[in-house]
């Protein structure tokens, strides 16, 4: 009967891990049709920072210049480990994949913010 349960469970655990993998990729979309505006339009998007900041940038064109490139990398970068994420955890199951897998997109967050943080420095 506890075995039962615990296979129960477990589906249950595996349908929230493969949300998590499409919200990965989800993100990457995101901010690659953010990155895509960005360039087209040549405006700041409010993802990357807030109207009143917006309005106080200094060098407008140059920002969205070197932020977009780095969106679009994060966003391929991100929509790539979702995508393998949902495969692994869909057909390997492969645990140590599974960790490595969340560890580059937490690297990967992590640079993007640090990129925007500097580029931000020099605009606002």
């Amino acid at each position: 009967m506890q075995m039962y349960r615990h296979e129960k469970e477990k589906g249950k655990t595996m349908n929230y891990i493969l949300i998590f993998d499409v919200i990965m990729a989800a993100v990457g979309i995101y901010f690659g049709i953010a990155a895509i505006q960005m360039k087209r339009s040549g405006e700041i998007s409010n993802l990357i920072a807030s109207q009143e900041e917006i309005k106080r940038c200094k060098h407008k064109e140059a920002f969205v210049q070197n932020v977009s490139p780095k969106l679009l990398i994060f966003a391929g970068i991100a929509i790539a480990l979702g995508i393998a994420s949902f495969v692994n955890d869909l057909r390997c199951n492969n645990g140590t994949a599974y960790y490595a897998l969340r560890a580059v997109f937490l690297l990967n967050c992590s640079f993007l913010i640090a990129q925007i943080r500097k580029e931000r420095r020099g605009c606002f």
